[in-house]
């Protein structure tokens, strides 16, 4: 949450130190063993928040909601309510108020001389202070020759353009401002019901239709970039800790990588193994440039620290330096 506030906070000092504190405790943890028992207090409290029981009693009848999924083909609550765990956690009453009151975009004034004007969407890996989008944004400013907005929504996607219209977003913002190039990291969210603009239910995530339908999306998102001349970066996502949540964003990331394969100008970024330990497995702590071991991942399993964002960003600066001569 304070990092949902980063940006009327930049230049706060208090705010640095907070954030420094909070990785600073989370490497205690580690060091003292504790990691496994507050493991085990968030699986107790995710699994009585998740069950039908509470899901039905509290959620649904509190917020007055029809829900759009459909228990016999995902047995598990659709992330209408609240899309994702951590820094993303949103009610509905939260998400329609946000979609009232849209914020600013953030990030530096474009510079419509730049060579490079570039702009980078996403979710909560690109919206929350202190993830990939921050960390890269400062990064691409260290190119001289280079201006870049920064637009992210947490718990956003293209299941759900009720909640919040991504496609028509990229048009608006292209036809504002006269970017050449884009990185996208969108889709942490969208293992779910595809609805339409007006949150009409149209497919359950898992149903044979489902990949086909979220494909044409992100092809339509890519073609609005292609039909300015931009070159598109798409960040694929990293492995995930939950086994089931890991196997549908390995789904997602292999329809990315397949539009971009067919997109002219638009290269996919696989982060996938970049945060896998030497077996292909989850792992929580990678080694930094002098082989120290530190935490890369934040205890949902899902986001990552500020510590795992710079060796996201250090290889989604690679993969663009290859096309972009940065």
């Amino acid at each position: 949450m304070w990092g949902i506030e980063s940006e009327n906070q930049k230049e706060n000092i208090f705010h640095s130190l907070v954030l420094k504190y909070a990785e600073e405790s989370e490497e205690i943890k580690a060091r003292l063993g504790l990691d496994g028992f507050f493991e085990k207090e968030l699986s107790f409290w995710q699994e009585l928040k998740e069950s039908p029981e509470i899901f039905q009693s509290v959620f649904i009848e509190e917020y007055d909601f029809e829900p759009i999924f459909e228990p016999e083909i995902e047995p598990e609550p659709e992330p209408e309510l609240e899309i994702i765990k951590g820094p993303e956690t949103e009610t509905k009453k939260e998400q329609d108020s946000q979609k009232k009151e849209e914020p600013a975009l953030s990030g530096t004034v474009l510079d419509p001389g730049s060579a490079l004007r570039i702009l980078i969407i996403g979710d909560s890996f690109v919206a929350v202070s202190g993830g990939v989008g921050e960390i890269l944004e400062r990064e691409l400013l260290k190119c001289e020759s280079a201006s870049v907005f920064r637009k992210g929504k947490v718990s956003s996607g293209l299941s759900r353009p009720d909640y919040y219209d991504w496609l028509s977003e990229a048009k608006k913002l292209v036809s504002l401002y006269d970017f050449n190039a884009a990185v996208i990291m969108i889709g942490s969210n969208d293992a779910q019901s595809l609805t339409s603009s007006k949150g009409k239910y149209i497919v359950s995530y898992g149903a044979e239709s489902w990949n086909n339908q979220y494909s044409q999306r992100v092809s339509s998102l890519l073609d609005i970039f292609k039909q300015k001349d931009m070159v598109v970066f798409w960040a694929g996502f990293p492995i995930m800790k939950s086994k089931g949540y890991a196997g549908k964003i390995k789904n997602l990331n292999s329809i990315y990588q397949s539009n971009c394969k067919a997109c002219e100008n638009a290269y996919y970024i696989p982060l996938w193994d970049l945060f896998a330990d030497s077996d292909k497995k989850y792992t929580a702590y990678l080694p930094d440039e002098n082989g120290k071991y530190k935490l890369a991942r934040q205890s949902d399993g899902i986001h990552l620290t500020y510590f795992g964002g710079t060796i996201a960003v250090k290889e989604i600066i690679q993969q663009m330096n290859r096309i972009l001569n940065l």
